[in-house]
């Protein structure tokens, strides 16, 4: 088990991705904490934790050119409140294969106020009744969820199933 330092960091892939954003890829590292984070200097707009054995994401140090957290296949099963409240700018966060299994998880991703791409497949909250409609109804600005684009039919619907509760 590694834990995320300057070092780290710095053996990190560092490259400008597909979608033009300068990424730092740590995939496979084995890290099991996001933490010292704040050692990037925010140089980079996607930060790509894949691959290791987070699991939990707590509170982001100040990152405000970071738009994309890729946090793909980890044991991610607890969001802390207000996450992100230190990256403004927060477009894309990517939770496929973790453990999330509770709308608890989702209303602490609501704090995003910037999401719009949320990816959550092969999580087991995504199995619970209503998850699409919650999620789109919790995060507004939301425009893709699942690879899915969310529909106005939909954030109607969402709206009216539980604006009331």
């Amino acid at each position: 088990m590694v834990k995320l330092t300057s070092e780290v960091i710095s053996h990190g892939y560092q490259y400008m991705n597909v979608t033009k954003e300068y990424e730092l890829s740590l995939r496979g590292f084995k890290i099991i904490n996001i933490q010292n984070l704040s050692a990037t200097n925010d140089q980079f707009a996607c930060i790509n934790l894949s691959d290791n054995s987070i699991s939990e994401i707590n509170i982001l140090p100040q990152l405000k050119r970071l738009k994309t957290l890729m946090l793909i296949n980890n044991r991610i099963y607890k969001i802390e409140k207000d996450f992100a409240i230190n990256c403004p700018f927060l477009t894309n966060l990517v939770l496929i294969n973790n453990k999330i299994s509770d709308f608890e998880q989702i209303d602490n991703i609501a704090s995003c106020k910037s999401l719009e791409k949320l990816y959550l497949l092969d999580n087991v909250v995504t199995k619970l009744k209503n998850y699409r409609l919650y999620v789109i109804y919790k995060i507004p600005t939301l425009r893709i969820l699942d690879f899915q684009r969310v529909t106005k039919k939909e954030r109607e619907e969402a709206f009216k199933k539980f604006s009331t509760i």
